[in-house]
């Protein structure tokens, strides 16, 4: 009997039995597996504030994060923002990050098992009113056996200035 035990990363395996005498069936000597790749990601989002006013800047913060078992490959996250915020820039941690109409994309080539890497989104207060960005992660590479926590939102409060009066 040939078995294979398969590791977690889900690289192919292969194994090949000989022996000293003739074997008159070589077309069983093979054996191959590739296991399926499992990688639990979580999305988190959060915020610099809970409230601001028009004209101020604020952060979101995407976070992605591998809980295993295996390395994340090719991992994506994209941050959707509102309407009444206006984008102003992204420095990201072991992620490389896009921002096109409103959506920031960022992606990594992999992520060691309980190891994160994370993106501030710096934009600016527009209309008043709920400012509620929205978070989605995936896993190009492999099955995500915890689908609940791939998506992630946060809202700010976005007030208009307050009214200056002036006395005479």
């Amino acid at each position: 009997d040939l078995a294979l035990t398969p590791n977690v990363d889900g690289e192919a395996l292969t194994a090949h039995v000989a022996a000293y005498e003739a074997d008159p069936q070589t077309n069983n000597n093979t054996l191959s597996a590739t296991p399926e790749r499992r990688n639990d990601l979580r999305v988190e989002l959060g915020r610099g504030v809970a409230t601001a006013v028009t004209g101020d800047e604020f952060t979101y913060r995407l976070t992605l994060s591998n809980l295993g078992p295996s390395l994340a490959r090719d991992v994506s996250g994209t941050v959707t923002l509102p309407a009444n915020v206006t984008y102003r820039s992204v420095t990201a941690t072991d992620l490389t990050c896009t921002q096109a109409a409103g959506v920031v994309a960022c992606r990594s080539t992999g992520l060691a098992v309980d190891t994160s890497a994370q993106a501030e989104i710096r934009v600016a207060a527009g209309a008043a009113g709920t400012a509620t960005a929205t978070a989605v992660g995936v896993v190009a590479l492999g099955v995500d056996p915890v689908a609940t926590n791939n998506n992630a939102s946060v809202s700010v409060t976005v007030s208009a200035p307050p009214v200056q009066q002036w006395f005479f």
